[in-house]
């Protein structure tokens, strides 16, 4: 190839780039699921609302290598289900440490329309005595 011809092809790949990133800028941003609630431990207390059908999604720290678990306490299967027979343990990469933090992620499905509560404590299996953490948050389910 020529020197003019390496230099047609390098102004042409420049050009096609520019138009290229030119239009990503203009493309729509993809737009959150309105039909999903995620709610975390700044939720506690607080209440939300899911559309039916609908989604809410609690994620919960947890410390790991302790034995806490979050586990569920209230729960009114007439309103809610959960997606799974227990939660989901979120481990960011690097937090296998024991005391590192990862997160707990309960996943429940709307099943009819009214209003509900999900609470959850943190607490070791064995452990009679109250929980070490209490997650509560009511959700209405228009």
């Amino acid at each position: 190839m020529t020197s003019r011809g390496r230099v047609v092809a390098a102004l042409t790949a420049a050009v096609i780039t520019g138009v290229l990133v030119c239009a990503c800028t203009q493309c729509p941003k993809p737009q959150a699921d309105p039909s999903r609630v995620v709610v975390d431990e700044t939720a506690d207390g607080t209440t939300v609302t899911l559309p039916d059908p609908g989604e809410l999604v609690v994620r919960l720290p947890a410390t790991s290598g302790t034995r806490y678990t979050w586990t569920i306490t209230s729960l009114d299967h007439r309103f809610l289900a959960e997606t799974a027979p227990g939660p989901v343990t979120d481990i960011p990469s690097g937090s296998s440490i024991p005391g590192s933090t990862t997160s707990t992620v309960f996943t429940f499905l709307t099943r009819t329309p009214g209003t509900t509560a999900v609470e959850l404590a943190y607490r070791r299996p064995w452990e009679t005595g109250p929980p070490a953490k209490v997650f509560h948050v009511q959700v209405t389910i228009a």
